[in-house]
């Protein structure tokens, strides 16, 4: 429902933060302070989200974002264990069902048309090759997990290609 996380009174949002922990030499006083400035962010953010005549959550299930690649300094400090574990609990004392759902292609499948190419997403665009349709990335992957398609594996997706939408 487009509800998105705002910078606090001071003027911080999860991007800075991460950017100041990725400053901080791991281990020291000031590396855990941001960690916990970070941790009571998201409690404060998630705390914001209105949930009222909500039933359902449809989360992405993340899992081994950064095994077996070389990730930044940046990157390497996402933990989104903090996350999912805040809105779980918040979600459970609400009374909203909360469904993991696999993410593969979501990011690169047209919401509109379900044309799925990895070109489609250029960063934080998205832009369909097949039917012109543009829109900010994220957007795009949220409307896709709404829909509740079915996943696709890469064979199927080079033979979902031929035909023509969902």
């Amino acid at each position: 429902d487009n509800q998105k996380s705002a910078q606090d009174k001071h003027g911080w949002d999860l991007i800075k933060i991460q950017q100041k922990l990725s400053k901080r030499k791991k281990g020291s006083i000031g590396f855990s302070e941001v960690q916990s400035h970070r941790k009571n962010y998201i409690n404060w953010s998630l705390n914001q989200l209105n949930l009222n005549n909500v039933k359902q959550l449809r989360i992405e299930n993340i899992k081994n974002v950064r095994k077996g690649n070389k990730s930044s300094r940046w990157l390497s400090h996402w933990t989104y264990t903090i996350l999912f574990d805040k809105l779980n609990s918040l979600c459970s004392r609400l009374g909203v069902q909360v469904n993991k759902v696999n993410p593969t292609y979501t990011s690169q499948r047209c919401s509109q048309c379900g044309w799925v190419r990895k070109n489609n997403r250029q960063g934080k665009q998205f832009r369909c090759s097949q039917c012109k349709f543009t829109c900010d990335a994220d957007l795009n992957a949220s409307k896709n997990i709404v829909l509740e398609l079915p996943s696709i594996g890469r064979q199927q997706r080079l033979q979902r290609n031929n035909r023509i939408g969902f």
